[in-house]
């Protein structure tokens, strides 16, 4: 396994839930870490992360920027070299849920399918497009690590577009793992099942048992659980082009 300590992170999407929760799985590897966020609103729990960071020991620089934006992907990007000098690992994590999950596709909307695949696909997309060229033109052999969803490997309970949009995660995923595995840059993903996160806050209280009830461990994961996966990916040498599941056993494929 390789040793992370000193080594610069980018996690996108930062600031509460899964994100919140690779940062500081990163943290206890000794890593530097590059927050980004997007909202306003999220300011406050950026900052207090960064300061749990601080006390840790850890260094780190927050970014404020919208991933569906190319510009802001390269603002990312720019931010972290320029103040730690490399990238070794991204973790491509932001995204977003549907706004009323279950909703079938004949009542779903524009708004809707942009709002997610903006975030979702095109997020995603625009870091790895950056970053792994960065990674190529530097010569460093580093990592980036998607985070995907069961919702894209079997019939989505989330909504089509969520499902659709997380499906195209693997398609990435497979093809930047040969494009970019050429030049020792790893692209592996993970993907959470259900996850006992604020982005279930629009599932109702009793879909959310049900989907703890529904699991063969019999509860939904932890936020820590995803991250632990990520840093592993992160470490391993030789992983290339796999995702890992990581939902108690819900999906049998």
């Amino acid at each position: 396994m390789l040793d992370l300590k000193g080594k610069t992170v980018i996690v996108t999407g930062a600031s509460r839930g899964l994100g919140r929760a690779i940062v500081l799985g990163f943290a206890k590897e000794g890593c530097n870490l590059v927050l980004n966020f997007v909202s306003d609103s999220s300011k406050s729990k950026i900052n207090s992360l960064q300061k749990e960071l601080f006390g840790l020991g850890v260094k780190s620089i927050i970014v404020q920027a919208d991933v569906s934006k190319e510009t802001d992907c390269k603002k990312i990007l720019n931010s972290a070299v320029k103040e730690f000098g490399s990238v070794f690992i991204l973790a491509n994590n932001a995204g977003v849920y549907s706004s009323n999950p279950g909703t079938p596709t004949w009542e779903l909307d524009e708004e809707e399918f942009d709002k997610i695949f903006s975030t979702n696909v095109k997020g995603l997309f625009f870091m790895a497009k950056h970053v792994g060229k960065w990674m190529i033109d530097n010569k460093v052999k580093g990592a980036i690590i998607n985070t995907a969803s069961v919702a894209g490997l079997d019939a989505s309970v989330s909504g089509s577009i969520y499902g659709a949009s997380k499906a195209a995660v693997y398609g990435f995923t497979k093809t930047w793992a040969v494009e970019f595995g050429k030049h020792g840059v790893r692209v592996n993903s993970v993907s959470p099942g259900p996850v006992d996160t604020d982005l279930l806050g629009n599932v109702p209280v009793e879909r959310k048992k049900h989907f703890a009830e529904e699991t063969p461990l019999g509860n939904l994961a932890r936020p820590e659980d995803i991250a632990d996966a990520v840093v592993f990916m992160a470490k391993q040498e030789r992983i290339n082009g796999q995702t890992i599941v990581v939902d108690g056993g819900r999906l049998r494929h």
